[in-house]
C-alpha cells in the first residue's frame, strides 16, 4: 500500500463520523480506527521490508500552527505518541494563517515518519474540529473547560485502545512461546517496532548513533550508582554508630521543612467544574465500536 493510499483511508475513515454529525466520543472512534490502520500499515510494512523503507515514505520534521493551549499539546503529543511520532511544542517568531504580523507564537512539532507525521495531523485537526464545533452546539459555561474534558477524554479512551492491544499481543506471544508451539521469530510486535521508531526518531534529531549513547549514558549513571549505594551500605554496616548519627541529622534537617499543602491550580480548579464533567461524560456511554458503521469501516480496513 502506497503513502498515498494509507492517507487517503485515513481521511476518509475520520470523515464518516464527521458527516453524520459527530460527538466527542464519535471523534474518538474515529482516531482509534485510524490510527488502528496506521498501526497495522506500519507493522505489516516492516514485517514484508525487515525495517527497511519501501514506500513508507522518508524521515522528517513538519511544523505547524497551534499549541497555544495545554489541552491541544497533551492531544497531539498523545496521538504523535501513538503514531510513532516525537512532538514537541515551540514558540517562534513567525505569523499565523490568515495574518501579516509577526510575533512569538505557538508551534506544533512532529518529527516520524511521513506517513505517521500525516497521519498524527488529520487526526488532530480533525478532533480539534469536533471539539471545536461541539463547544458551538452546547454552548457551556466554561468553553475551557469543557474543552479540557473533551480533549482528556478521547485521550483516555485512545490509550485504553494501545494497552489493551499490548496485552493481546504479549498473551499471543506466551501462547507462542508456550510447550508444543511453534514460534514465529520474523514476526514484528507492537512494543519492538514502538521501540525502534523511537530510537530512528532521537537519530534523526540529534545523529546516527545518539539513542545508543544516550542509552549506553543512562546504564553507566545507573551502575555507578547502584555502585555508590552499595559502598553506603557497606560502610554502615561497618560503622553503625556513625551511620546512626548522619541519619539522626539528616532527619533533623529535613524536619524543617514541613509538608505544606500545595495550592490547586487552576486547571485542577476546572477539572470540579460542570463543564469539564460534561464535556468529559459525553462519549462514556457510546460504544467505540458503533460509530463508524461496521460495513464500511471493515471495507475501509480491508
Amino acid at each position: 500500500m502506497e503513502l498515498e493510499k494509507i492517507v487517503a483511508r485515513v481521511q476518509k475513515l475520520l470523515s464518516l463520523a464527521g458527516n453524520s454529525g459527530a460527538t466527542e466520543a464519535e471523534a474518538a472512534t474515529a482516531m482509534e480506527k485510524a490510527q488502528g490502520l496506521l498501526t497495522a500499515y506500519n507493522l505489516d510494512m516492516t514485517t514484508v521490508t525487515n525495517g527497511g523503507d519501501n514506500g513508507m515514505g522518508a524521515r522528517g520534521e513538519e511544523r505547524l500552527h497551534g499549541g497555544g493551549t495545554k489541552w491541544t499539546q497533551e492531544l497531539w503529543r498523545a496521538v504523535a505518541d501513538l503514531n510513532f511520532c516525537f512532538y514537541f511544542n515551540v514558540e517562534e517568531y513567525r505569523t499565523r494563517p490568515g495574518s501579516s504580523k509577526k510575533r512569538m507564537r505557538a508551534t506544533h512539532k512532529l518529527v516520524g515518519r511521513t506517513v505517521n507525521v500525516v497521519s498524527t495531523k488529520i487526526m488532530c485537526e480533525y478532533i480539534e474540529q469536533t471539539i471545536e464545533r461541539l463547544v458551538k452546539d452546547n454552548q457551556p459555561l466554561n468553553k475551557l473547560a469543557y474543552e479540557e474534558g473533551m480533549s482528556d477524554r478521547i485521550i483516555q479512551r485512545v490509550n485504553q485502545r494501545r494497552r489493551e492491544a499490548l496485552a493481546e499481543e504479549q498473551r499471543k506471544q506466551q501462547q507462542a512461546y508456550s510447550p508444543g508451539t511453534t514460534a514465529t521469530a520474523n514476526a514484528v510486535t507492537l512494543f519492538q517496532y514502538s521501540k525502534d521508531e523511537y530510537a530512528a526518531n532521537y537519530d534523526f534529531m540529534y545523529g546516527d548513533g545518539s539513542y545508543a549513547r544516550s542509552m549506553a549514558a543512562a546504564a553507566a549513571r545507573n551502575k555507578a550508582m547502584e555502585e555508590a549505594l552499595a559502598a553506603e551500605k557497606e560502610w554502615e554496616k561497618n560503622h553503625p554508630a556513625e551511620a546512626a548519627k548522619k541519619r539522626a541529622e539528616a532527619e533533623k534537617r529535613w524536619s524543617k521543612h514541613k509538608t505544606r499543602w500545595r495550592q490547586e491550580t487552576a486547571r485542577e480548579q476546572r477539572r470540579r467544574s460542570g463543564s469539564y464533567q460534561e464535556g468529559y461524560d459525553k462519549g462514556g456511554s457510546v460504544s467505540l465500536d458503533q460509530q463508524v458503521g461496521k460495513g464500511r469501516s471493515n471495507k475501509l480496513l480491508s
